[in-house]
This record gives C-alpha cells, structure tokens and sequence, in this order.
C-alpha cells in the first residue's frame, strides 16, 4: 500500500478489499431487518466514504438519494390517503429500504470511483474465470466510464441548445427529457458496448493460458484492519438484528 502517490487511505485500500467490503455490505443489508443495526452499517459506511474525501461526489450522491427519498415520501403519502390502513403497519417499513441503499451506495462508490479499469481487470483475470463470464465483465466494467463521459457530452450539448436537464425538468417534462436526454444516450450506449466489445475481442481476450499482469496485488496491513472493522461491525449488526445482544 503506497500513500506517497497523492492518494488517501481509503483510496489507496487493494482492489479485492474494496470488492469484498461491497459484497458483504450487500449481503448484510438483506439479512438485517432492525432499524438500529442498519443505522449502525450507515454510519459506519459514511465514515468509509467519508474517508475518500471525494466531498463533491459524496454531496451530490447524497443530494439525489434525499431528492428520491422526497419523491417516496410524496408517493406513500398518496398511496396512504388512498389505502388508510397500510399506516398500521408502520412508517419505518418505508423507511428502510433508503437506508439499505445508502449503505450500498457508500461502499459501492468507493469502489468504482477510486478503482482503476486495470486494477478491476487484473483482479478478474486473477480469478480465473471463464472466457464467457470474463468477457461480458470486462466489457460492463470499460462501460462504466465510457456512459458517463457519454453523459457528460450530451448533457453540454443540450446546455448549448438551451436545455437544461435537472431534477425539475426530469419531474415535470418527462417526455421532453426523455427525447432530449434518455434517447441520446440510449443510442451512444448501444454504440459505446458495441466498439467496447469488438476492442475486447481485438486485444486477443480468450487466446492466451497463461494470464500476467504488470501490476503486483497484495494485501497490506490496512487491508487487514479495515478487513477487520467491517467484519466486526457485521457480526455486531448481525447479532443485534437477531436479538443476541
């Protein structure tokens, strides 16, 4: 683990620890029914995020899951005027779903914003895996970056047109977002996968045994520790959502 090159602690984290961080997070949040153990899980999540130091990103991430979880709100508020006695069973019943995925966006940013195409590919290639299954992920992987610099040129564009595309518009023109906006992209993205897909087949992928990478994985000891931590806060989680503790 090098932090000489600029990067902070968690960014500087193996590849494999932020993976495995994400996987337990999502199989947690399906078990976890109780409210205290899963506002336990968001805190710790946030302070992982948190520790990215990617402020811009982390309040826009969180600016649009609050502008969703308005948008729900407004929604069971109608659904309960209509059906009155879904208030028996509750509030929270509503409300933890957004904590499910706060907890999920909080390790699953981290790890797509801080890793590296390469380091993903070098961890699936680590695997092993076969030739069906690897060349689908490569593909999603490159895509990734590829969508959201596609994003970016067709929202300048609209912005030299004179449209503005935000959460308002998205709300109130759906039908004129989705022309000026979802269409676009639509077309590019069925583009981008194509040439993705075609680059991946040129470099060769699937006609060689023997797989090397220049880029040396090892755990450090902070992946230990922070290996650690996340299993600690797991365990507690688990044993106060089943009333063990």
């Amino acid at each position: 683990m090098n932090l000489k090159e600029g990067k902070n602690f968690v960014e500087a984290l193996d590849i494999r620890t932020k993976m495995i961080i994400s996987i337990l997070a999502s199989l947690t949040v399906i078990i976890i029914q109780e409210l205290a153990p899963l506002l336990i899980l968001l805190s710790i999540s946030f302070l992982y995020l948190f520790c990215y130091r990617k402020f811009k990103l982390i309040f826009f991430s969180y600016a649009f899951l609050f502008f969703m979880f308005l948008l729900a709100v407004f929604c069971v508020w109608i659904l309960l005027k209509m059906v009155p006695d879904m208030a028996s069973r509750g509030i929270l019943i509503f409300f933890k779903p957004f904590l499910r995925v706060a907890i999920l966006m909080n390790t699953t940013l981290v790890l797509v914003a801080s890793a590296r195409v390469s380091d993903l590919l070098s961890v699936l290639k680590s695997l092993k895996i076969p030739f069906f299954l690897f060349l689908p992920a490569t593909v999603m992987i490159r895509f990734i970056p590829s969508f959201i610099n596609d994003t970016k040129q067709v929202v300048e564009s609209l912005k030299m047109k004179g449209h503005n595309i935000n959460p308002i518009s998205i709300t109130f023109k759906p039908v004129l977002t989705t022309r000026l906006l979802f269409i676009p992209l639509v077309v590019k993205s069925l583009r981008t996968a194509d040439d993705l897909s075609v680059a991946s087949e040129l470099k060769g992928f699937g006609y060689y045994k023997n797989i090397t990478s220049i880029n040396k994985n090892k755990f450090a000891y902070p992946d230990y520790l922070i290996l650690f931590v996340t299993f600690s806060f797991i365990v507690l989680s688990l044993l106060m959502n089943f009333k063990l503790l």
